[in-house]
């Protein structure tokens, strides 16, 4: 990974350079993982390594009600004129774009269960995941690793923080 500073005159190259790094990484951890039975997989999805243009949103936080994670499995309005069909959630709205040239949408989603909200989002991150593994695009990390926390951090387009009342933490001080 690359290290780097917002002052820096390369800033997208080296981003590029560590999501290309941690795509890779993170389908490793995959595939170490599956090597494991279902109920000690803490790792689930897949993104897709040859999508190096794709936007990648990031997520490193605990998974609690305060957060507010719930919002991206809330079934939506119909709302035609943004192309919105009822029933829709935020999450797969999210991962349904795509840029001008077809680049996905993809998430790193690295969070651990705080309190019953967050063991209630545990299973829906995990399907999310798993719905999005063909197309590489989704990964939930129901972890925190300090290290890889950071390799994140450097490689995402934009950081995901829902919050019901904090305005600010830690984490996005770090993104």
């Amino acid at each position: 990974f690359t290290q780097f500073s917002e002052k820096d005159t390369n800033l997208l190259e080296k981003r590029t350079q560590n999501k290309q790094a941690l795509q890779v990484k993170i389908n490793r951890l995959i595939a170490d993982e599956a090597k494991k039975p279902l109920e000690q997989r803490k790792i689930f999805g897949r993104l897709d390594e040859e999508a190096q243009g794709d936007f990648m949103m990031i997520e490193v936080s605990r998974l609690a009600a305060q957060k507010g994670f719930r919002l991206l499995f809330i079934e939506l309005n119909e709302d035609k004129e943004r192309g919105i069909e009822k029933g829709q959630r935020l999450i797969d709205l999210l991962l349904g774009l795509r840029g001008p040239q077809q680049e996905k949408f993809q998430m790193v989603f690295m969070a651990s269960p705080q309190d019953s909200e967050g063991y209630s989002l545990v299973p829906l991150l995990q399907q999310s995941a798993e719905r999005y593994f063909q197309p590489g695009q989704m990964v939930f990390l129901n972890l925190f690793n300090p290290a890889l926390a950071k390799q994140i951090f450097a490689s995402g387009n934009a950081f995901f923080m829902p919050s019901y009342y904090e305005p600010g933490g830690i984490t996005n001080a770090q993104a």
